[in-house]
C-alpha cells in the first residue's frame, strides 16, 4: 500500500509537471504570435505610410512640373527665338524629370529589399527561438519540477528581456526611419530652391537676349539709315556733277551752233 501510494504521488506530480509545462508552452507560443502580429502590423503601417508619401509627393512633382511647363510655353510664345530656345528646354525638363523618376523608382525598390530583408531576418529569428524553445523543453522534460520551474521563471525573464530588446529595436528602426524621412524632405527642399534659382537664372538670360536683342535692331537700323542717307548723298552729288557735265555740253553746243551760224550767215552773204 505504501509504494502504491509513492506511486500514485508520482504521478500525480508528473502529471502537474506536465500541465504546467504544457500551459508554459502556449503562453510562449501566443506571446511569439502577438509579437510577430505586432512587428508586422507596425511594419506595413510604416511600409504603407512610405507609399502614401512617395505618392503624393510624385503627384506634387508632377503638378508642378505641369504648371511650370505651362509658364515656360505661355512666355516663349512671343517670339520666333524663344519658341526654338523652349524646345531645348523641354528636353531638358523631360530628361529631369526621367532621371526623378529613376532615382524614385531605385531608392522604392531600395526600401522595399530593405523591408522585405528585415522581415525575413524577423522571421529567421522567431524560427530560430521556436527551435531554441523546442529544445529547452526537451530539456525540461528530462529535469525534475524544481529544475523545470527555476528554467521556466529564468525562460520567462528572457523573453521578457527579449521583448524589451524589441522594443528598443523597434525604437532604433524608427528614429532610422524619421531620418530617412527628414532627409527626403531636405533633398526634396535642395531641389526645390536649385530648380527655382536655375528658372531665375534662365528668365534673367532670356530678358537680357531679348535686350540684346532690341539693342542690336536698333543699331542696325541706325547703319541701315546712315548708308541710306550716304547713298542718297552720293547719287545727289552724281546728279549735280550730270547735271553741270549736260549744261556745259549744252552751252558748248550753243557756242558752236552761233559760230556755225555766223559763218553760215558770212557764207551766204
Amino acid at each position: 500500500m505504501l509504494g502504491e501510494n509513492f506511486r500514485s504521488d508520482g504521478r500525480v506530480v508528473q502529471t502537474r509537471i506536465t500541465n504546467e509545462q504544457k500551459a508554459a508552452q502556449q503562453n510562449m507560443y501566443a506571446t511569439q504570435q502577438l509579437m510577430s502580429a505586432s512587428i508586422a502590423q507596425q511594419r506595413e503601417a510604416v511600409l504603407r505610410e512610405q507609399d502614401e508619401r512617395l505618392a503624393a509627393e510624385i503627384a506634387r512633382r508632377k503638378t508642378q512640373a505641369v504648371r511650370e511647363a505651362k509658364n515656360v510655353q505661355r512666355i516663349c510664345e512671343q517670339s520666333e527665338e524663344l519658341r526654338a530656345l523652349e524646345e531645348k528646354l523641354k528636353a531638358a525638363y523631360m530628361n529631369k524629370e526621367r532621371e526623378c523618376q529613376i532615382k524614385e523608382s531605385a531608392h522604392l525598390i531600395a526600401k522595399q529589399a530593405e523591408s522585405e530583408s528585415i522581415m525575413a531576418q524577423t522571421m529567421e529569428a522567431d524560427r530560430q527561438r521556436g527551435l531554441q524553445a523546442e529544445a529547452y523543453r526537451e530539456y525540461l522534460r528530462q529535469q525534475d519540477g524544481r529544475a523545470m520551474r527555476a528554467e521556466l521563471d529564468k525562460q520567462v525573464q528572457e523573453k521578457m528581456t527579449l521583448k524589451a530588446e524589441a522594443y528598443q529595436q523597434f525604437l532604433k528602426e524608427k528614429e532610422m526611419v524619421d531620418k530617412v524621412v527628414e532627409a527626403i524632405i531636405e533633398e526634396d527642399r535642395r531641389e526645390t530652391e536649385a530648380r527655382h534659382a536655375k528658372e531665375k537664372e534662365i528668365k534673367s538670360y532670356i530678358d537680357a537676349f531679348i535686350v540684346q536683342q532690341e539693342e542690336y535692331k536698333h543699331k542696325r537700323r541706325v547703319e541701315i539709315e546712315e548708308e541710306n542717307a550716304k547713298i542718297r548723298a552720293y547719287a545727289e552729288h552724281v546728279m549735280a556733277r550730270e547735271q553741270a557735265m549736260r549744261l556745259e555740253r549744252e552751252k558748248d553746243q550753243n557756242a558752236k551752233d552761233a559760230a556755225l551760224e555766223k559763218i553760215s550767215g558770212d557764207m551766204a552773204a
